[in-house]
């Protein structure tokens, strides 16, 4: 693998992403699914290695290679009630118009006994710049409503607004190191340049001290 390429999929793994996965990881471990609907998971990011003898079915609005059935959260009419043991909806709820459809979808395709795991952020800056999205629609009061439609709910806070801040300089950091066309040495000038700042800027994001922390998204685990 070459040096560009090794930097493209570090800057996959993002500080937001980073704190969410270690939150989220832990708690997907702990769940015994034979059947999981893994919604919007129709991109990279998605847990199927953690459920190798599961029918692990990835449901997504567009069609694509790795997506098994192509379909909106918010009106899955295309797929069976009480069809899976675990559903994970990460990373698309602010982009919906109607939330609270999609909720009772997952409760409609989740089987009795199971798990949903759903992370509604509160805060997303690369939604700030798009005035059609409500970015703090999410709040704690929402995720906990949400959570007593079921029989059973937990939620955990991910992050601070100190992470937020992290995250969009990392964001343009790495944006301005992959859409460079490198070649030779200059790779390797500007690799060495760039890596210890970024490495920097997670050691200040990590020893700084802050008065807000608000967390950027809660994650949702229920039981039905």
């Amino acid at each position: 693998m070459n040096l560009k390429q090794t930097i493209l999929n570090w800057s996959l793994v993002s500080p937001q992403r980073h704190a969410l996965d270690q939150v989220l990881i832990p708690v997907l471990k702990t769940i015994n699914a034979k059947s999981v609907a893994d919604v919007g998971g129709g991109g990279e990011e998605n847990y199927n290695f953690l459920f190798p003898n599961a029918n692990y079915k990835i449901i997504d609005i567009q069609k694509a290679p790795r997506v098994d059935i192509v379909a909106d959260i918010q009106n899955m009419k295309n797929v069976q009630n009480l069809g899976f043991d675990l559903v994970i909806a990460v990373r698309l709820w602010l982009l919906l118009k109607y939330p609270d459809k999609a909720i009772f979808e997952i409760k409609r395709i989740l089987k009795n006994g199971g798990k949903a795991v759903v992370y509604l952020e509160f805060i997303n800056y690369t939604c700030l710049a798009k005035s059609d999205i409500d970015w703090s629609r999410f709040p704690l009061t929402k995720a906990e409503s949400y959570g007593k439609l079921f029989k059973r709910w937990k939620v955990y806070p991910i992050g601070n607004h100190h992470l937020f801040y992290f995250n969009w300089l990392w964001h343009e950091v790495m944006g301005f190191l992959t859409r460079r066309n490198w070649v030779g040495k200059r790779v390797k000038i500007k690799a060495l340049f760039f890596i210890p700042i970024l490495f920097l800027m997670h050691l200040l994001a990590k020893m700084g001290k802050t008065n807000d922390l608000t967390p950027i998204g809660w994650l949702l685990v229920v039981g039905k």
